[in-house]
């Protein structure tokens, strides 16, 4: 009997991306990346790593850029994933980031429904990343 395999779609655009996965979540490495992506939102350095937020209003002006990710397997990545990024999926108040669905859009214009990590706390403004892309850690911290 073959099992049934779970895939699922996530947009990364820091420490998850397989060049910036660290060591405990190596096997990222082994996920499809279905391309570069953007969603609506802004990105902030938090020195080892960075936290995107929902765009203020909807607003599309603002982008974080990043890359789709298939993962898939006999089971969700998602549990492991969660505890990597502080996420409780039964106490999201004091969760750091929570993990939401999002529509990233990937290069060729394509549309896809994903989920997203986003940071849940008050970012202070000189942190924020104007060109919405994390080049990997930085000396802010």
């Amino acid at each position: 009997m073959v099992e049934p395999r779970v895939l699922e779609h996530l947009f990364v655009y820091g420490t998850l991306r397989p060049r910036s996965a660290p060591p405990a979540l190596a096997h990222i490495r082994f996920a499809s990346t279905l391309g570069a992506a953007w969603v609506p939102g802004l990105l902030y350095d938090f020195g080892s790593y960075p936290g995107a937020i929902a765009p203020p209003s909807g607003s599309q002006e603002f982008r974080v850029h990043g890359e789709v990710l298939q993962l898939a397997g006999p089971r969700s990545w998602f549990p492991e994933l969660d505890a990597h990024e502080g996420f409780d999926p039964a106490s999201r108040e004091t969760s750091l980031f929570e993990r939401t669905p999002c529509t990233a859009t990937l290069r060729s214009g394509q549309a896809l429904s994903c989920w997203i990590y986003l940071y849940r706390g008050a970012p202070p403004a000189y942190a924020h990343i104007p060109s919405g892309r994390w080049e990997g850690p930085s000396l802010l911290r």
